[in-house]
């Protein structure tokens, strides 16, 4: 599987992060319907970049932006921090993939005024490698 599908099968298996959002964690570009909230939105920003050693190629980084997306700040915040939890500072595996550190970084708050929804972004740098073991 591809990176970003075994972060998605990660993070729906953490259990703070499916109590407020459920299965809804999804690429960037699905259009959000207020029946859809709270969700989380995900896109990458940057990589992978590759880091080489006396041997060759080593290991990956990539970056990923978070969107937390609900109907109201606080509900935003509250998966945003769950998010956090799930993920900022991890090291382990997900599916084929060894995640050497994952951190979390930027932290954006932001109000669409035409439909309503509250966002909190934030922004992952995970470094990696494949196959695991």
């Amino acid at each position: 599987m591809s990176l970003e599908a075994d972060m998605r099968t990660y993070l729906l298996a953490q259990a703070g992060v499916a109590a407020l959002v459920g299965t809804r964690i999804r690429p960037f570009g699905k259009r959000l319907q207020r029946d859809q909230l709270p969700a989380i939105t995900y896109q990458l920003v940057a990589g992978p970049t590759t880091h080489y050693s006396h041997n060759g190629a080593s290991d990956y980084e990539v970056s990923y932006q978070f969107d937390c997306w609900a109907g109201t700040s606080d509900e935003a915040i509250a998966v945003a921090a769950e998010l956090q939890t799930a993920l900022d500072g991890y090291r382990g595996t997900w599916g084929d993939h060894r995640i050497g550190s994952t951190f979390l970084s930027t932290v954006l708050d932001d109000y669409e005024a035409d439909t309503g929804l509250y966002r909190r972004l934030r922004q992952a740098d995970i470094h990696y490698s494949t196959p695991a073991g």
